[in-house]
């Protein structure tokens, strides 16, 4: 499975030289897939979070370890609020060779505060979140000594299973979707050119959407342009018309209401905020 397309870039996972960075959001997250290891944490509601195409359903004060390559997204509903701690293996590990024997471990089961070891995690990565944004001085060394005490734990502890050797079929198919979407969202894009596309019938690829996501085709294609249109917003000077054509909308009332539809807020007030 070829997932370049979906892969995030590492420069945006980094704190000074500490490869390692941490992220609030109340916001769904698409797809995607990076090398680093992923804490997501819920603070407030519950949040889906569809791992190689298994949902699991976090509430407030659970978390989750997302593996090193594991494509996956978040699904925030109506008042989900969550932070990620995202971190290079080496943080943890130090070396290549390590960090590929320890990648064939399954951290994909839910850390609550039921019991004495998951209480910890959950304690250390609130702390984590508490260092990061207070930033005291060599706050950087405080983050990696926390993350190394949480690995400890989990293995400690064997909060952990061996992981599978093979994707599904289906999740395979999906993922190969989901690039060509993410490659082609600023065109003109129907159901039918993806179906020629991957060469399957249209009802197969509705089929896929409901399975891995919860929403149809068109709902799916239009939150991933909003996604990237928040990232303009945020990082380019583009005013809202270029920025709803950039994001693949030939309509700019119609890019307004669907951006307010998924923030809750129109483009003009995001930009302002």
């Amino acid at each position: 499975m070829d997932k370049i397309s979906l892969k995030e870039t590492y420069a945006y996972h980094k704190t000074g030289n500490l490869s390692m960075n941490v992220y609030k959001s109340s916001n769904d997250i698409p797809y995607h897939w990076h090398d680093e290891y992923e804490f997501l944490c819920i603070t407030k509601g519950e949040c889906e979070c569809i791992i190689n195409g298994k949902s699991i359903i976090l509430k407030n004060g659970q978390a989750i370890l997302v593996n090193s390559g594991e494509l996956h997204t978040i699904n925030s509903g109506k008042d989900g609020h969550f932070f990620a701690v995202v971190f290079h293996p080496y943080v943890v590990f130090g070396s290549e060779f390590n960090h590929f024997h320890f990648k064939k471990l399954s951290y994909n089961r839910i850390y609550s505060n039921t019991n004495k070891s998951e209480t910890e995690i959950i304690s250390l990565l609130n702390e984590i979140y508490s260092e990061f944004f207070n930033r005291h001085f060599g706050f950087e060394l405080t983050l990696k000594a926390l993350i190394i005490k949480i690995f400890g734990a989990i293995y400690k502890n064997k909060l952990y299973t061996i992981k599978e050797s093979k994707t599904p079929y289906d999740f395979d198919n999906f993922a190969n979707i989901l690039q060509y979407i993410h490659h082609n969202f600023s065109e003109k894009l129907l159901l039918d050119d993806v179906a020629t596309y991957a060469n399957f019938s249209k009802s197969y690829i509705i089929r896929l959407f409901k399975k891995n996501t919860g929403k149809t085709f068109s709902s799916y294609l239009n939150s991933y342009r909003i996604y990237k249109a928040v990232e303009m917003l945020r990082e380019t000077d583009k005013n809202i018309l270029e920025i709803s054509e950039a994001c693949g909308f030939n309509n700019v009332a119609y890019f307004i209401k669907i951006f307010k539809q998924n923030m809750k807020i129109t483009p003009y007030k995001y930009r302002t905020k």
